[in-house]
This record gives C-alpha cells, sequence and structure tokens, in this order.
C-alpha cells in the first residue's frame, strides 16, 4: 500500500515576504540610479540651453537664500534688468568669484547689489560684462544634497563592492545597509548641513556684549549665549543675543542646539530610524544555504 501527501503549491507566507524584499531591493536601486541619471541629464540639459546654477556658500541672502540653496539662473538683458530682482554676477574687483545679490539701485546703466542681510551695498558696480543671469528659481537645501551627492555615490559604490563577495544574501544586505548608513553619517559630519551658526558681529561694552548671529543650516536651533539669552533661529535668519557678562579673558560663550516641534522631532527621530526601519518594514534577503539546512 501507498500513501501519497498532497503539498499546497501556494507560497508561504514567509516566501512572500522573501519575494517583496527581494522586489524592494530592486526597485530602490533602480529608483536611485535613475534619479541619478534624470539630476545629470537635466543639469547638462539646463546649461546647454544657457541656464546656470549656483550653491549658496555664504548667508548673505538671508531667508531668502540660506546657506545650501540651489539658485538656477537664466541669461537676461542687461536692460532689461530691474531693481529688487536677485541676479549672480562676477565682481568686477575678482571675476574670479561669483555673487548671488539683489539689485538694490540702477543709475545711468550702473547696477548696485546687495545682500538681504548686509548693511551696506556692495563696494562695486555692475556693468553687461559682469552680469551672468537673472536668479529664475531659488530651491534651499537642494544644493546641500548635491555637495553630498558624490559622497553618496562614491562611498554607495565601495560599499556595494566590498560586500559584493559576501556569500549570504542576508550578511550582504545587513552590511549594505548599515555601510550606507555610515556613509551619509560621514556626509553630514564633514558638510554639516543640519545645523549651524555664524557670527556676524559682534558690539562689546565694558563689561557686556551682544552678537548678531545667522543661522547656517537645514533645522531650526536655538542659540543661547552663557548666563545670557537664547534666541530661536530658522535657516538664513538673523537673530541677537545679549552676554550681560563676558568672562575674566574678555571673551563670551554661546551654544546652540536643534530647537524642533513635536512633529519636527518627530520627522527628525524617524528619519534617523530609517536603515532600522527599512529592516523591520522591508525585511532582509532570506539565505538560500540556511534554508536548506532547516
Amino acid at each position: 500500500m501507498s500513501a501519497s501527501v498532497a503539498l499546497d503549491s501556494r507560497p508561504t507566507r514567509r516566501a512572500e515576504r522573501e519575494i517583496a524584499a527581494r522586489r524592494s531591493w530592486k526597485i530602490t536601486v533602480w529608483v536611485i540610479a535613475i534619479a541619478v541619471l534624470a539630476i545629470v541629464i537635466v543639469g547638462l540639459t539646463y546649461q546647454a540651453l544657457g541656464g546656470r546654477w549656483f550653491i549658496v556658500q555664504t548667508p548673505s541672502m538671508g531667508q531668502t537664500a540660506p546657506i545650501g540653496t540651489l539658485v538656477l539662473d537664466s541669461p537676461a538683458r542687461y536692460g532689461s534688468l530691474k531693481v529688487g530682482e536677485i541676479i549672480s554676477f562676477h565682481p568686477p574687483t575678482d571675476p574670479s568669484e561669483t555673487y548671488t545679490h539683489r539689485i538694490v539701485k540702477i543709475d545711468d546703466g550702473a547696477i548696485s547689489t546687495r545682500g538681504d542681510i548686509n548693511g551696506e551695498a556692495d563696494p562695486w558696480q555692475l556693468h553687461s560684462g559682469d552680469i551672468i543671469g537673472r536668479v529664475t528659481t531659488i530651491l534651499p537645501g537642494v544644493g546641500w544634497l548635491l555637495r553630498g551627492l558624490p559622497f553618496l555615490l562614491i562611498g554607495g559604490v565601495v560599499i556595494w563592492l566590498i560586500t559584493t563577495p559576501l556569500r549570504s544574501p542576508t550578511s550582504r544586505a545587513a552590511w549594505r545597509i548599515s555601510g550606507f548608513a555610515f556613509v551619509v553619517a560621514i556626509a553630514a559630519y564633514v558638510l554639516r548641513p543640519f545645523v549651524g551658526v555664524i557670527v556676524l558681529a559682534t558690539t562689546t561694552g565694558h563689561h557686556s556684549a551682544s552678537a548678531t548671529l545667522v543661522s547656517s543650516g537645514l533645522l531650526p536651533i536655538r542659540v543661547t549665549a552663557l548666563h545670557g539669552t537664547s534666541v530661536h533661529l530658522v535657516s538664513g535668519q538673523v537673530g541677537e543675543v545679549k552676554v550681560p557678562s563676558l568672562t575674566s579673558t574678555g571673551h563670551y560663550v554661546i551654544s546652540s542646539a536643534l530647537d524642533l516641534s513635536f512633529l519636527g522631532w518627530v520627522v527628525f527621530i524617524l528619519f534617523c530610524l530609517a536603515p532600522l526601519l527599512w529592516v523591520f518594514l522591508v525585511g532582509l534577503p532570506a539565505d538560500p544555504d540556511r534554508e536548506l539546512r532547516r
């Protein structure tokens, strides 16, 4: 007598999760590759059509274009420029430099400019040959992403190559997630895009001082002077702290810390936990050898 056992041909729930995990990994890789390719194509096309793009490096434009902003310029006839418009230009004093400031005056064909948070107009007058173009698009924060892109691409490729020899798909995926998170952390440490403060000016008295500051990072911060006042600043915002008494050496001490809303903290924590959430929600590819041994 012989007996036969009917096997369920439908995939188990575990197998379905593994299939979904592999599909998610492939989709993620393709999305990243397509996004990078699209950025390169759009950038080259924009430049071929006469446009130019620049990443803001200084805080002179305040909240209009904080540090790390990507500004897009389009060609503009010199005679069509108007007071109040933002332009990019090479200053006559140093043609190798590029500035992006607002037009504050046009007098007999000569253009005067100023950064939004600067107290005085720039010490030069611009003419036709100095102008690069009119700013048509301002993208806060995008410049930080472009500056970090080489870190992410090179680091990602290195991590991918280092982990490729690993035979276990589970170990390979785990090391790649950890490695890429480490690359992001290194990029954030080097570039410091999230939190930063620049002292614009300091006014000192006999025993006290006041400092004018600007936030240079992406996230809201609170700047506090030791034994003095504090101020909440968002990206590109200018504020002032007062120090009632200086140190014995005539200095003062200020510190900055994240100052987020409840929702902001939730988003920030989720961002930091993204690798862990990926593992929980998507999972890791199964190890075939381990499955066979079971």
